[in-house]
């Protein structure tokens, strides 16, 4: 899909003002503060985790598609990504307590693995079983927020419970917003695909519903199983009464439409053919039309275990999916070709798949709980030249160990684990990419999506201290520019001034200071000033005076002292607190 076409496509749907509303501003400071009111009704270890959670300097949302390509027109599925949005702790923790009121009915599934162990028993099936799979069409959106929050106060038997749930619930759902280009939204229906807490709200509304549904109906299926919006049916009272049951429920709710497919031979569901073979059920791998083996390439720079895995994981699924092991193995044989295809050396992949392949299938059914690991993990950036770190671990440990002290305190041998290095396309992609630089001398925004500090960027080339001392700045900055020497000034009160310097980067150390103002540190003397009276966050601007090559802490304090002394902020301005002169006490 290009350019064009994409955006035609996602103007379609957010002109929908039946789930969007277009926002004149950016409501997060708003939104922060009813936030805050909400949380102070909770316990302190609530409020805690949710906190520990969600980011110190919340963005919008950003709004995307994920074409169907194989769908006529190439609809594109609506998806707002939730990281680093107010919401997002608020969400993972509603996602915690739905979570078990959800997975404990029987028609719930967690994955394929379960559904084929449900599948495993079935047999003696009559001659006019029909197969059939139900499937909602845009669950998340079609949603409607009462119908929701009424569904999860019906499935919690605890009033109390149920009422502070509910109440959380409706702060994300009715505080979901979002950008996409240049302009602001909030969703007004339904879920975003992308908060924590949609896959569990959804799942507990359509359950709802579908209990509801079969406890009413005259005619049940002899098997009904359900992954989120996907309903599996085994059938047995003839077609013409599976389409009038299919009929009825879509009746049931005014938003909520499932379409219906259904044979006597086979179907598909998940990633899964379920065909009827005498009686009895069985299993193959089903391919969408689509899928190409889009495995990672051989040659891409990764760990070798990574590759040796990738054909092993999928080797599993597949003796784990096909019931009838000739038809196994001829699929494992289109898998090794596939991995051939992308260069992967054909004695290990062959090697890999046999040991897949020799695991019995019923283990491999089997629900076996999760191991817990409890050693530390050693993360590194990934580079071919330190293969020998694990050989040097393993000969180490044992020494360290000879020491209890050592023992107790570093635990079990630590676990390598290797972070992605930058490749081409981090560092050919937007958010790898500053925009619209400026070779003017000065700080500019970067004008990045997820950037809120552009807006308290103050952009002029010259700086006046409260003691009207003007200081001229010479070099080009931005919001990424890091081990410098800053100032924070007021919009209201030019005498209020800040200097301020740090090794990271301006976005990062004034987001602390945004932080402080937020929670209304008193001890800290820039979070006074924002929070007097007829001041706030919007009234914060900043920038770079200085950038070096500094090697240490000290020299930035040295260089940083030379400002306040410049401007007088100490008198004049907002360093009253003079603790970290103590380096240049005789």
């Amino acid at each position: 899909m290009n350019k064009a076409d994409y955006n035609q496509e996602a103007t379609r749907q957010l002109s929908n003002t039946t789930f969007y509303k277009p926002l004149p501003s950016d409501p997060t400071l708003e939104y922060q503060k009813k936030l805050h009111c909400l949380l102070k009704s909770l316990p302190t270890a609530t409020r805690e985790q949710i906190h520990t959670e969600s980011p110190s300097d919340p963005r919008p949302g950003l709004f995307y598609l994920l074409p169907k390509i194989h769908k006529p027109g190439h609809p594109g599925r609506p998806i707002i990504s939730g990281i680093g949005t107010l919401t997002t702790g608020l969400s993972s923790y509603v996602d915690t307590l739905l979570k078990p009121f959800v997975t404990n009915t029987p028609s719930y599934l967690r994955d394929t693995t379960d559904f084929l162990r449900k599948l495993q028993n079935i047999d003696n099936l009559p001659n006019n079983t029909i197969l059939a799979t139900m499937d909602v069409e845009a669950l998340y959106t079609n949603i409607p927020h009462e119908d929701g929050l009424q569904a999860i106060r019906n499935t919690i038997p605890e009033d109390t419970t149920a009422n502070l749930i509910a109440d959380l619930c409706n702060f994300v759902l009715t505080h979901n917003y979002f950008r996409f280009e240049n302009n602001l939204y909030l969703q007004i229906s339904g879920t975003a695909m992308g908060t924590r807490m949609a896959p569990q709200y959804a799942n507990i509304i359509f359950m709802a519903d579908l209990e509801r549904f079969l406890n009413s109906h005259p005619l049940s299926p002899l098997l009904y199983l359900r992954y989120i919006d996907d309903i599996f049916m085994i059938w047995t009272h003839g077609q013409e009464t599976l389409e009038i049951f299919h009929r009825d429920f879509n009746n049931l709710h005014p938003t909520i439409n499932l379409s219906l497919d259904h044979s006597t031979r086979e179907i598909h569901f998940l990633d899964t053919t379920v065909q009827i073979n005498n009686g009895k059920l069985d299993t193959t791998l089903y391919r969408k039309p689509t899928d190409s083996y889009s495995y990672l390439h051989a040659s891409s720079s990764h760990p070798e275990h990574t590759t040796r895995s990738i054909v092993y994981s999928q080797a599993l699924r597949y003796n784990r999916i096909c019931s009838n092991p000739t038809d196994r193995d001829q699929k494992l044989q289109d898998l090794y070709q596939a991995f051939i295809n992308l260069n992967y050396p054909p004695r290990e992949t062959k090697k890999q798949i046999e040991r897949a392949r020799r695991i019995p299938r019923n283990h491999l059914l089997q629900d076996r709980p999760k191991k817990t690991n409890n050693r530390t993990p050693l993360v590194i950036t990934y580079n071919p030249q330190l293969k020998p770190v694990q050989h040097i671990i393993n000969k180490l440990q044992p020494i360290l160990e000879q020491d209890t002290i050592l023992k107790e305190a570093l635990g079990d041998r630590p676990i390598v684990s290797y972070r992605q290095p930058p490749n081409l396309k981090m560092i050919l992609t937007n958010h790898h990419r500053t925009y619209h630089t400026n070779t003017n001398p000065g700080t500019f925004p970067c004008n990045k999506p997820r950037c809120q500090l552009c807006p308290h960027i103050h952009s002029a080339d010259t700086i006046i201290g409260p003691n009207q001392v003007s200081y001229k700045i010479k070099n080009t900055y931005s919001c990424a520019s890091r081990n410098i020497i800053y100032a924070i000034m007021c919009r209201k009160c030019p005498s209020a001034m800040y200097i301020g310097q740090t090794s990271q980067t301006l976005r990062q150390r004034i987001n602390a200071h945004k932080t402080d103002i937020r929670q209304d540190h008193k001890e800290k003397t820039v979070s006074c000033h924002f929070n007097q009276k007829g001041h706030s966050l919007n009234d914060l601007a900043t920038c770079i005076l200085l950038q070096r090559p500094f090697t240490s802490a000290l020299e930035r304090e040295s260089s940083e002292l030379s400002f306040m002394l410049k401007f007088d902020t100490f008198q004049k301005g907002l360093n009253k607190h003079l603790n970290y002169l103590t380096h240049y006490h005789d």
